[in-house]
Formats: C-alpha cells, sequence, structure tokens
C-alpha cells in the first residue's frame, strides 16, 4: 500500500472492470453481472442534462459504449477512491478492492475494506479471492479503521 492514495492508480482499475463483458444471465436484461452493475436496464442523462432515460445495455454495443462512457466520466470526475467503490457492484467490491490495493493508503484501503465486508452477500465465497488472500487483506487493514462507526 501506499502513504497516500494514487487515484489516478485506483481510476484506471475502475476502468478496467468497467470495460469487462456484461454477463447475461436467464432473467436478462432485468438480471445481469457486471461490476458496474446488476441489471441491463440502466438509466443514462439526456443529451441536455434534463433527466435521465432508460436504454438497455444487453441490446446492442452502442448502448453499451454509451453506458460505459457515462460511467467512465462518473470516475473521472470523482475525486475520492471510496466514492469508485460506492459505484460498484456489491459482489465485486473485494475483487475492486483486491486489485486497486497497491494504488490505497493505508486509511482508504481499511475504510473500503470495512465497508466492502459487510455490504458483500457472502464475502467469503467470492471466486477471486481465497482465503490466505482475505487474511492478508485484513492483516493489512488499520484495525482502528475498520472498528470505527463513521455515523
Amino acid at each position: 500500500m501506499k502513504k497516500e492514495t494514487d487515484l489516478g492508480g485506483v481510476k484506471a482499475i475502475a476502468k478496467t472492470l468497467l470495460m469487462t463483458a456484461v454477463n447475461q444471465t436467464p432473467y436478462s436484461p432485468m438480471l445481469v453481472q457486471h461490476p458496474f452493475t446488476s441489471t441491463g436496464l440502466v438509466a443514462l442523462p439526456t443529451e441536455k442534462y434534463e433527466g435521465f432515460r432508460p436504454i438497455d445495455i444487453t441490446l446492442n454495443n452502442e448502448n453499451l459504449q454509451r453506458w460505459q462512457n457515462s460511467v467512465n466520466q462518473v470516475i473521472d470526475e470523482t475525486e475520492n477512491p471510496y466514492h469508485i467503490y460506492m459505484l460498484l457492484n456489491p459482489p465485486y467490491a473485494l475483487t475492486f478492492l483486491k486489485l486497486a490495493s497497491p494504488y490505497l493508503s493505508r486509511k482508504d484501503f481499511s475504510e473500503i475494506l470495512a465497508s466492502a465486508w459487510i455490504n458483500c452477500e457472502a464475502p467469503h465465497n467470492d471466486p477471486e479471492l481465497n482465503k490466505a488472500d482475505l487474511v492478508f487483506m485484513f492483516k493489512s487493514a488499520d484495525p482502528k479503521a475498520l472498528m470505527e462507526d463513521d455515523e
């Protein structure tokens, strides 16, 4: 981990995950699997930003690219790694954290880990992380940041 978070590195990891394929399910477009969405029906801002328009990102590449460009812009404008983490589909949060950890400060890493562990359903069953990875993550984290309640 870094002394100070390298936000550019964190954004690069997020953008890489954004460009992964949308995995369709038998319930698509309602339910899909992707690091940034669990549904293929997403709302994009209208051209004049007067509201939102729903599109189906599973319908064609044009819709998918428009959505990816929109999320990419949000990532670019984000100035806090925790806010990038909050954009993620919860089942992908720990994978993102594992990949982004070389770019995160211990404080940012610990805050994201505390939230991701609570918000992920069955985090110990994540196929991208084994038990050794999880133990290493918790040993690397700041115990105080893991236990603090910011309410």
